[in-house]
């Protein structure tokens, strides 16, 4: 009877111990991420803080790792690079963005829409 106290008594320690660790990592894990989401909308409504009105169109990553948006604005297309730092997604002043230029792509006039097991085909 009493190994069975001492075995419950171990185990609820255990158990306790566990929880404790697992609520520590699971604190660390929110303190060091940021999610996707997250990192769009804070770069979104930094926008709004820049003259001209700039619109988000996308965010997106290159390969080291760095974050960038796309903006349109005054008819323009312009890079900002956003900069990650304690969780907190920070957007680059727009006196400092890049203006991209877009150049058109010759496409075919035509293109095929497939459904199921009918086609359709259609021309511009």
């Amino acid at each position: 009877m009493a190994q069975e106290k001492y075995i419950e008594r171990i185990m609820s320690f255990f158990k306790r111990l566990t929880s404790e660790y697992d609520a520590e990592e699971n604190a660390d894990a929110e303190e060091r991420t940021i999610a996707l989401g997250d990192i769009f909308w804070s770069a979104y409504d930094q926008s709004y803080e820049f003259d001209g009105y700039p619109w988000l169109i996308e965010v997106y990553t290159n390969d080291e790792g760095d974050f960038f948006g796309l903006f349109a604005m005054d008819g323009k297309v312009y890079r900002g690079e956003i900069t990650i730092e304690d969780n907190k997604a920070t957007l680059q002043p727009a006196e400092e963005w890049t203006e991209i230029s877009i150049d058109p792509v010759q496409q075919n006039k035509k293109f095929v829409i497939r459904l199921a097991s009918r086609s359709c085909d259609a021309s511009l």
